[in-house]
């Protein structure tokens, strides 16, 4: 009996030497149902023995993944083609070849034909820019059509691009036999597809957006044709009006028997400027035109309801300007015209068809003359070197004149008014 005491109490002794009190623990349940470990100091936490913190799921899919990459992938079947689908394939490619050929050619022929229209317009706008022939409308629409055929030239350049890179594509593709072709060739036909998928899906505003577009480009087109076409016979109407006019003139001298009158070359002055030693001459001026509107012919009896006396003047030796005097039969010409305004233009159009303008150097109210109810204006317009030759050499039809108020076109029955003033000059030098 003491023995076992002895024994009882050596393990009791043992037991309180290895027990650590923070380390002393009792799994419970607490009044909601959850397991707890409660620990000797009071404190306590959730029991989790047994559940899953996550890491081990991870750890499996990662494994997973890992077992997933080790294997190597099965190689696709290889796809078998019948001679005929190989066949087929080949003819349209070729086909796509020839027609990508031909859309090259024909786009370098229209690339070459548009560059030598455009060459052509643009030889005729500078000369006529030389020759100073070039109206402000003419000009318009020159500038019009050479920014059409530069678009065209555009287009030209795109479409033979496009084409050649085509051409190129599909003969490389001619090189490739068996698999290789079939694969290269069905890949073309799925990105054709979707292609004409995306253009057939869009919307019918963009369509009719898109057709409007066009429909304005072809109609603008159109109207600068018709425009040209319309200066071209209006050119030659004239022409062909301006010889027949002279054809008349001249029967009608014949048929009255007029003399020819010899032209006075006396100078209206011949002097030089005593301050600048610089001699000044001037023609005597004759009538250059007379016009009567329709709603004055009667109340006028033959007199001109416009008359314009004109010279030419020589300043500085080869300085010319000529020197135009306008009488308007009427006391209100000031309102009526507007007088002549500093840059505003006199284009003269000769026998031939040829133009020469000419631009006002001041401006001119007008002076109105109450006694005999008349307005007198003046305008002054240099001749250069250019203007000189062909007005000497021409015949001249018809006047266009820019007043204040608009222009006034006057057909010229002193068909050699200039030839006749520049004559003189030369004969009397």
């Amino acid at each position: 009996m003491e023995f076992r005491y002895i024994i009882a109490l050596s393990f009791i002794i043992l037991s309180l030497l290895s027990w650590n009190p923070c380390s002393a623990q009792i799994k419970a349940v607490n009044d909601k149902g959850e397991k707890i470990i409660l620990y000797s100091d009071g404190s306590w936490e959730y029991d989790n023995e047994g559940e899953d913190d996550g890491k081990g799921e991870k750890d499996g899919k990662v494994k997973k993944e890992k077992d997933k990459a080790a294997k190597p992938k099965p190689e696709p079947a290889k796809k078998e083609y019948t001679r005929e689908e190989m066949l087929s394939a080949r003819q349209d490619v070729t086909n796509r070849y020839r027609m990508a050929r031909l859309g090259k050619e024909a786009a370098g022929e229209e690339m070459q034909k548009v560059s030598e229209e455009l060459k052509e317009y643009l030889d005729k706008y500078n000369q006529a820019k030389v020759t100073g022939t070039l109206s402000s409308s003419d000009e318009n629409n020159f500038k019009a059509r050479i920014k059409i055929l530069k678009r065209q030239m555009s287009d030209a350049k795109k479409k033979q691009k496009t084409a050649a890179n085509e051409e190129k594509k599909y003969q490389k593709m001619l090189t490739y036999a068996g698999p290789k072709l079939m694969v290269t060739y069905e890949k073309m036909t799925r990105t054709d597809s979707a292609k004409a998928k995306s253009e057939s899906s869009m919307s019918s505003n963009e369509i009719t957006k898109k057709k409007r577009e066009d429909d304005i480009k072809e109609k603008y087109q159109k109207e600068v044709e018709d425009v040209k076409k319309k200066k071209e016979i209006a050119m030659e109407a004239r022409i062909l009006m301006a010889k027949e006019r002279s054809e008349k003139l001249k029967k009608y001298q014949t048929k009255m028997d007029f003399p020819e009158s010899k032209k006075d070359c006396g100078m209206a002055f011949d002097e030089v400027d005593v301050f600048s030693g610089n001699r000044k001459r001037a023609t005597k001026r004759s009538v250059l035109f007379s016009h009567v509107d329709e709603d004055y012919e009667s109340y006028m009896k033959g007199k001109g309801y416009v008359v314009c006396n004109g010279f030419i003047s020589e300043l500085k030796e080869k300085n010319y300007l000529l020197v135009l005097e306008l009488e308007v039969q009427s006391k209100s010409g000031q309102d009526e015209f507007g007088g002549l305004k500093q840059g505003g233009q006199l284009v003269i159009m000769l026998m031939d068809g040829t133009k020469v303008t000419l631009k006002n150097t001041q401006s001119d109210r007008g002076e109105v003359n109450l006694g005999k109810e008349t307005t007198t204006f003046k305008g002054y317009y240099p001749l250069e070197k250019k203007d000189m030759k062909l007005l000497s050499e021409n015949e001249v039809s018809m006047v266009r004149l820019v007043w204040g108020m608009g222009f006034e076109n006057y057909e010229v029955y002193e068909l050699d008014f200039f030839k006749d003033h520049i004559t003189c000059l030369k004969e009397t030098k």
